[in-house]
Formats: C-alpha cells, sequence, structure tokens
C-alpha cells in the first residue's frame, strides 16, 4: 500500500506548517546537502542570507530567517530562493463548465531526488480567506494552492533572458541578476496572492503589476468559466494570455527570447492538450513526457466546487496513493 499525503488543517501560514514538523524540513535539507554538495549549498546559503537580511519582506523573511535559526542551518535561505523546476499546468473547460467552474491540471518537476512522498496538503490562512497549499515543511512561499471559491494558481520557471552565452552561462548569470535584485522572489508573490486578492481580478492585478526577483510565468483560474490567464513575466514587465489554455517553461509572447531550463517544454505541452482532449479523471491526462523522472507531484484543483486530488511521484511513478479532499469542508 502507498502511503497517504499528509493532511494538515492547523498550519495557518508555511512557518506554522514548519513549527509541526521540523524533522521532514531537517530531511529535505539533508537531501539537498547529498543532491547540491555541501560546499555548493553552504556557498548558496552564505549568499542567500546576505539577501533575506536586505530585503525581509515582513513577515516573509523572518519566517525564513526562524526557520534557519531553528535548525542551525542556513541553506534553509537558498532553498527559499530556489527555483528549479520544471512545470506543465493547464485548464479545461467542459460542458457544464458554467456551473462547475475550469478546472486547473498540473505537473510539478524538479530535478531533486526524494520530494515525491515529502510532499504535505496544507490549509491556510490569510486576510482574503483559506486556501490548500501542496508543498513542504520549511519553504515559506507557496508553489501551487487552491483558494476555494476565489482561484487555484500555480507557478511554473520561465526560461532565463538570453545574454547570447549558451545555456548554462546564461542561467548562471540570471542567478546573480536575482541575487542582485531587492524584489520579491516569484513563490513569495504567490503566497501573497493567496493571502490578500479577494477576486480573480484582484489576484491577476497584483501578478502583473508587483516587481518579481525571477522571471517567471504564472497560471491563475477562477471560480467562472470565462475566468482564466496564463501571465509571463519578466522582472518588471507582464505579458497576460487569456485565451491559452496551456503552458510549459518557453515563453508564448514572441517578442521575448530566452534560455529554458527544461529542453522538452514543448513536448510536455503538446501531450497535456493532447491527453485533456479526452480527459476522463483519475490523472488519465499525466503520461510521458508530462510524466518524467523528474515529476514529484501532479494536482487537479476545481475553485468552484473546491474539489482538489493530488499524488506525489517518483521515477516516473506513483509514490502516494492520491488525496481528494473537499477543500470547503
Amino acid at each position: 500500500m502507498l502511503p497517504e499525503i499528509p493532511v494538515v488543517r492547523d498550519a495557518d501560514t508555511p512557518f506554522g506548517l514548519f513549527y509541526r514538523d521540523p524533522e521532514r524540513t531537517r530531511t529535505l535539507v539533508e537531501m539537498c546537502r547529498k543532491f547540491y554538495g555541501g560546499t555548493m549549498l553552504d556557498a548558496a546559503g552564505y549568499a542567500a542570507r546576505r539577501w533575506w537580511e536586505h530585503n525581509r519582506y515582513e513577515p516573509y523573511g523572518d519566517e525564513v530567517a526562524s526557520v534557519a535559526r531553528l535548525l542551525g542551518d542556513d541553506a534553509v535561505y537558498a532553498l527559499n530562493l530556489s527555483y528549479e523546476w520544471g512545470c506543465t499546468t493547464a485548464f479545461n473547460k467542459t460542458a457544464s463548465s458554467k456551473t462547475q467552474g475550469v478546472t486547473m491540471f498540473r505537473a510539478m518537476d524538479w530535478a531533486l531526488d526524494g520530494l515525491g512522498d515529502k510532499l504535505v496538503l496544507a490549509r491556510m490562512v490569510g486576510g482574503a480567506g483559506l486556501y490548500w497549499a501542496m508543498t513542504y515543511p520549511g519553504y515559506i512561499g507557496v508553489l501551487q494552492g487552491m483558494a476555494p471559491k476565489r482561484f487555484s494558481l500555480a507557478i511554473n520557471q520561465a526560461p532565463a533572458p538570453d545574454r547570447g552565452l549558451g545555456r548554462v552561462f546564461n542561467l548562471a548569470a540570471d542567478k546573480i541578476a536575482t541575487y542582485r535584485s531587492g524584489n520579491i522572489p516569484p513563490s513569495f508573490l504567490l503566497r501573497r496572492v493567496f493571502e490578500q486578492c479577494t477576486t480573480f481580478n484582484d489576484a491577476v492585478n497584483m501578478l502583473c503589476t508587483t516587481p518579481i526577483s525571477t522571471p517567471a510565468i504564472f497560471s491563475i483560474v477562477g471560480v467562472h468559466a470565462r475566468d482564466h490567464c496564463i501571465i509571463e513575466r519578466s522582472r518588471t514587465r507582464a505579458v497576460p494570455h487569456y485565451n491559452t489554455m496551456c503552458v510549459g517553461n518557453e515563453w508564448l509572447f514572441p517578442g521575448w527570447k530566452g534560455v529554458a531550463n527544461q529542453t522538452d517544454s514543448k513536448a510536455r505541452v503538446v501531450q497535456m492538450v493532447s491527453g485533456l482532449g479526452s480527459y476522463k479523471g483519475q490523472f488519465d491526462w499525466l503520461n510521458v513526457p508530462v510524466l518524467c523522472d523528474r515529476t514529484r507531484l501532479a494536482f487537479e484543483a476545481n475553485a468552484r466546487t473546491g474539489q482538489l486530488v493530488v499524488q506525489g511521484f517518483e521515477g516516473g511513478q506513483a509514490v502516494t496513493r492520491p488525496r481528494y479532499i473537499h477543500c470547503m469542508l
């Protein structure tokens, strides 16, 4: 029997989630040390700590600092600036979309092995209301989630600006630009949107107008059939796409050029669109290459009905049972 994904209903905040399960965070940090190397992670942690000390972003900076202090490891600072994933996100309308809304479909990839069964489904609370995050204890931002009766929201890694340096050096230069930036990281902007925005339009406006530290691609779907949007973001500019239903890790806007960290982005989008064209349920859209060795989780979320299903993956195989939950109960 595969294990179930833990559901935490009293976390309230990402820091509250860490406080309830610090050992899971410690395990994640040790996994990162083995994967990235201790020396590299220590160096990144030192640089990231200085960044966080200079750019507090209350209360987020204090929460990151508290996690690092309680664990006694500055690697926490670097991991909370981490942005090394490739994702495929899509929306799907049905004949009943006027009454049942639009569902978000999402597969999140990350090169770090071992994340699949560390996933937690946590109920958070902000000024705008409650939301559910598919996340990991110790990660203070939000990568994806659903706010019942408001919207579902996720982030994809965007291409690094093409500086003509080749793929590796382009990505390295973009990392340096991120550390020099004083803007809020994209995953922390997602958290702010969940905490502060009461409507789809408010959320789109905040996602489009807030300067961010790193280019990103946001996907958001509300509770009405017309409310869905993919937002491409540079650090200071936004291009919203209201008629596009699927995105990977490449720019849709032809005026922007960049170097994608994941080379199979186009093939993943094609497969996702094809899979949803004959969707019957039970993750039947999750096939190669959308499902790959890097896939760590997949979910389907409908903010109108409050229905959510999420599952963890490793090596192209499920490592948890599907976790079904009605998020308005």
